[in-house]
């Protein structure tokens, strides 16, 4: 295999540890301030928890069930900015929520959430100098409830409320337009790069000790600071880092899975009764989305105990999935035991749980100022709990840092600057212009996919067409990918194994392992690009086939 180049500074503002959402979005918002930083992640960016999500974008609404006001409008405004700063990855998305005339969320209870939704919206779109019109909250009837969610959902309903949270199209590349906006503003990131310990001196904190997996050297980096954004992962790291060992929480193993069809076109959610549990788990909260044509469930919570290993279902884990599946989707359970891919992370929770007790989840992200904590100087660690409090999370975090260092340095731009990809301001408009430009040269779903998928980078992947027209073909057993997006991912987007190709890069394994033609092609041309021997190859094959083995057969 090709060795890649490593150029580590003598000294930097920050290194970020992990390159999820948490550690991409601070590694954007320190390089966006003008800090230097670097960016250390021990697998491929966004291949962990952040990748194992219902991919929402809370708009805020369910907050209002607490009357917790700050984090109705903290999520609002997130929405509002992920929807500006990488249009062709987030769309708004419809949701409904059926209410039921023996429960508080009645009719008037619904009316009014609505209504006080729709106030602070429009107070946070004076406030921000935004506009959230077209997203407002509304009471539905019952006939709009029985056309459009399952049998079960609707079942006894007098109506719901609908609203609108927003949807990633691919909650990888949304980690990837972070990082690579971070690289444009001169950061250093590296996937494949395990942190095993910091560098202390009296005290404090002064960078990490590192090992490059690819070439199996070691690496220091020395830093004024240190931002541990390995998220479940750090329960492990402080208690090998830090001098009293001291860890950091629990954590549940958050489930959902992927079924090959559309349950509904629209995202609804619905209690379910379930036989599988006792007490508060006799009845869980399930939501069903549509995405790419296919549909995700969830989520479920199980004890998880090693962050390392507890990657993949039970049998009986799936047997509890299957059931709610069967219920809230009003499906055959020969249809319900069949996902195509099962998506799994880690999320914190407040303490430890058993089977059949459902878990205390963190509610809010949990940042620790190690200074506060132990006296450590420093560290800070963030322990993400939502994928969409990411970048206002890393604005606060880069703003104690600065504090922290007695720097003062330029405010956040990070909610108004578009990410890698996100330079559009209208994206119908570019996605009907990128129809016309590209019409007769390319299907119509290719380009499709391309716009969502890439945004204005599509121009560079097309320029690969322009210097040899079979660049335009598809890639063998995919339905809407040409060639050109692979020669364009290897050269640009960091990509070392076939699974960080197929699954993070292109998106053709999201929904579900690719065909063999499809695994073949690409393990091709990866071998010819990387100068990978055949056993490479092979092992790249087999990894990428293990990826998907994670529900029992």
């Amino acid at each position: 295999m090709k060795a890649r180049q490593v150029l580590i500074h003598d000294q930097y503002d920050v290194v970020v540890v992990g390159g999820g959402i948490y550690g991409a979005a601070h590694a954007w918002e320190a390089a966006s301030r003008g800090l230097s930083v670097i960016l250390l992640e021990k697998g491929d960016f966004g291949s962990a928890t952040s990748a194992n999500s219902l991919k929402v974008i809370h708009g805020g609404i369910r907050y209002l069930q607490t009357l917790n006001i700050k984090r109705v409008l903290d999520s609002k405004r997130e929405r509002d900015t992920y929807m500006r700063i990488a249009p062709h990855l987030v769309q708004p998305m419809e949701c409904i929520m059926p209410s039921y005339p023996w429960t508080a969320k009645g009719k008037l209870a619904t009316a009014v959430g609505a209504l006080l939704y729709n106030l602070l919206s429009r107070y946070d779109d004076w406030v921000s100098k935004t506009d959230s019109k077209g997203l407002e909250a509304r009471r539905v009837s019952r006939v709009y409830i029985g056309d459009n969610i399952s049998a079960h959902a609707q079942h006894k309903t007098n109506g719901g409320t609908q609203w609108y949270d927003a949807q990633v199209y691919d909650s990888e590349r949304m980690v990837l337009s972070f990082i690579m906006s971070a690289k444009a503003r001169g950061a250093h990131v590296y996937n494949y790069m395990a942190v095993s310990g910091l560098v202390l001196n009296q005290g404090r904190v002064e960078g990490v000790s590192a090992s490059d997996l690819l070439s199996g050297g070691p690496v220091t980096v020395n830093a004024n600071f240190v931002i541990d954004a390995t998220g479940p992962w750090s329960k492990l790291n402080h208690h090998k880092w830090l001098p009293d060992g001291t860890a950091q929480g629990e954590f549940a193993k958050a489930v959902n899975l992927v079924y090959p069809f559309e349950v509904s076109n629209k995202a609804f959610g619905a209690k379910v009764q379930s036989s599988s549990g006792t007490g508060p788990l006799s009845s869980r909260l399930l939501f069903s989305a549509p995405w790419k044509g296919s549909s995700m469930v969830g989520t479920w919570y199980f004890p998880a105990e090693d962050p390392e290993k507890d990657n993949a279902l039970t049998q009986a884990q799936l047997d509890v999935c299957v059931e709610d599946v069967v219920t809230l989707c009003s499906l055959e359970k020969d249809l319900a035991i069949k996902p195509s891919h099962v998506h799994i992370g880690l999320v914190p929770v407040k303490k430890r749980f058993k089977e059949n007790v459902f878990p205390m989840l963190s509610e809010e992200t949990i940042t620790t100022d190690h200074k506060k904590v132990s006296g450590l100087e420093g560290l800070v660690s963030v322990f993400g709990v939502k994928y969409t409090t990411a970048r206002s999370v890393a604005e606060k975090t880069i703003d104690l840092v600065e504090v922290r260092s007695g720097k003062c340095g330029p405010a956040s731009v990070s909610r108004y600057t578009p990410l890698y990809g996100g330079e559009i301001k209208n994206f119908s408009a570019f996605q009907n212009y990128q129809q016309e430009k590209l019409s007769g040269l390319v299907d119509k779903a290719v380009i499709e996919n391309m716009t969502r998928h890439y945004g204005t980078n599509i121009d560079r992947i097309m320029s690969y067409v322009d210097k040899d027209e079979a660049m335009k073909e598809r890639i063998p057993g995919t339905p809407c990918s040409i060639k050109a997006e692979v020669l364009y991912v290897l050269e640009h987007e960091m990509v070392v194994k076939l699974t960080d190709l197929m699954v993070r890069r292109l998106g053709i394994g999201g929904l579900g392992q690719p065909s063999e033609s499809a695994i073949e092609y690409c393990a091709g041309v990866m071998a010819d690009a990387l100068s990978w021997n055949a056993s490479e190859k092979q092992s790249n094959i087999d990894e990428l086939r293990d990826y998907y083995r994670r529900v029992p057969s």
